[in-house]
């Protein structure tokens, strides 16, 4: 998609807005309102950058022994953060239910 920009922005758009109603008004458990709340600001913040400089900014760049690790910002540990939390939770959630 990097090719079609204004598409991958109205994309985030409209996936952003539908998670966001759904995570204030019809979240049935409460325990997920924090990792919703990780990516939606993730999220968030990503189109912004999108909107306001015509590409997201990275921030960091690793290189360990001549190998370049992958480049990704604030915004994007939230949305890993908050998916991993809700896998998590999800996880837990199928345990308890065999017990």
């Amino acid at each position: 998609f990097s090719n079609y920009p204004g598409w991958l922005t109205t994309l985030r758009i409209f996936v952003v807005i539908p998670l966001l109603f759904w995570a204030i008004f019809l979240n049935p458990n409460k325990k997920r309102s924090f990792p919703l709340a990780l990516i939606l600001a993730g999220a968030t913040g990503n189109i912004i950058d999108n909107l306001t400089r015509g590409h997201v900014v990275d921030m960091f760049f690793f290189i360990f022994y001549g190998y370049p690790y992958p480049v990704f910002n604030v915004a994007d540990i939230a949305i890993f953060l908050g998916v991993s939390w809700l896998m998590i939770q999800s996880l837990q959630g199928k345990r308890k239910a065999r017990a």
